[in-house]
């Protein structure tokens, strides 16, 4: 799914190309009427060799970030036991990607446009139970300025957009 990726510099930057994004730990499933869009709060698999200096000074262990699927279609959602590590799948069929997501306690299809947008990366160090819910460092200064953490659903400057 990598390759699906329409805006990867951030990732570039902090990993010098696009890490896999085919399994991942799933914490959060958005559904917007913008759209309709679906974002995934995802950990990435890997830590960046090269980490920024505060990620480094404050101990950060976990890259996060959000994938939005756009123009969504057939969303089929069977369980959502959350946080879970999962597999997503993104192939191309006539134009269409199908994405499947699945893992323990976690089961979804759906069709979207054949691209995604990645946002609001960030880094946290995972509590001892592997928890988000520490300080967070976000690449992008507009998310180290308004978020300091994981912000609440209702929070629809960090939810609706990437």
């Amino acid at each position: 799914m990598a390759e699906s990726v329409e805006n990867p510099q951030e990732l570039i930057g902090l990993y010098g190309g696009v890490p896999s994004l085919d399994t991942v730990k799933i914490r959060s499933i958005h559904l917007s009427r913008l759209g309709p869009m679906v974002k995934l709060r995802i950990d990435l698999p890997t830590y960046p060799e090269a980490p920024p200096t505060e990620w480094k000074e404050f101990h950060c262990d976990t890259v996060q970030c959000q994938v939005e699927f756009v123009n969504v279609s057939n969303f089929r959602l069977r369980n959502s036991a959350l946080p879970t590590v999962a597999d997503i799948t993104f192939s191309i069929v006539d134009g269409t990607a199908k994405v499947g997501i699945e893992g323990p306690g976690l089961s979804a299809t759906f069709d979207c446009l054949p691209f995604t947008l990645v946002g609001h990366i960030g880094a946290f160090k995972a509590s001892d139970e592997g928890s988000d819910s520490g300080k967070h460092f976000y690449v992008r200064k507009i998310d180290a300025k308004l978020f300091d953490s994981t912000p609440s659903l209702h929070q629809r400057a960090f939810y609706d957009n990437i």
